[in-house]
């Protein structure tokens, strides 16, 4: 599922092997990798700016990229011609369009990309009650993210202001976004009752839960 974050096209990386795209001299501006969590076909990057990055199976929104992120962009459109090539090839060996077997593809991004966050709580308020903060806008990097870490198909991210963000698949409530959310596919804050008076210090992900370290805000 291209985890590893190459970009090279293969299934199996047998030796340690640098991530191109996540080079300090690719990324600029004095900029490196200071943690990394793998999922079970997933892989996300934190930068010293505090940035995420992320790679690999994406079909339950592991990554947290918006159907707006070019990457994801470019994966319908893989989709859509693999498709069609698929049709084609299928009627030229004398095959009804309507007895075909549905056409399935991996869903991964094989090299990392800069996953993208809401604005910090109150900067950008919504009307929506379930989601104040609003959706991640591309390219708005505002939040700051200073630890990551990643279950099965979710991960957590908290940010340097002292906020939990979650996103993936979590069938077992482990996204902690309320008890009918079972994906989630661009980070959100995790909220509960009387949470805004806590910051978030850490947070772990496990296969299907997640712990978070908190101490009382000033």
């Amino acid at each position: 599922m291209r985890q590893c974050g190459t970009g090279l096209d293969e299934d199996v990386v047998t030796q340690p092997t640098l991530v191109p795209s996540l080079s300090p001299s690719k990324l600029g501006s004095g900029r490196s990798v200071v943690a990394i969590a793998g999922g079970e076909h997933h892989t996300i990057f934190l930068i010293s700016d505090g940035t995420v990055y992320a790679c690999g199976r994406c079909d339950g929104f592991e990554l947290g990229l918006g159907s707006d992120h070019p990457a994801m962009q470019d994966l319908k459109e893989r989709k859509d011609l693999g498709k069609r090539e698929a049709e084609e090839e299928w009627v030229k060996n004398g095959g009804n369009l309507e007895e075909m077997p549905p056409y399935i593809v991996d869903e991964y991004i094989s090299e990392p990309v800069q996953v993208f966050f809401p604005r910090p709580p109150g900067s950008s308020p919504s009307s929506d009650t379930s989601n104040p903060d609003g959706p991640p806008v591309y390219g708005d990097a505002t939040t700051r993210i200073s630890a990551i870490s990643s279950g099965t198909r979710h991960n957590l991210a908290i940010s340097t202001a002292g906020y939990a963000y979650s996103w993936g698949y979590g069938n077992q409530c482990q996204l902690g976004l309320g008890p009918d959310v079972e994906e989630q596919r661009v980070p959100k804050r995790i909220r509960w009752k009387g949470g805004d008076t806590w910051k978030v210090l850490k947070g772990a992900a496990g296969g299907q839960h997640c712990l978070l370290a908190c101490i009382p805000r000033d």
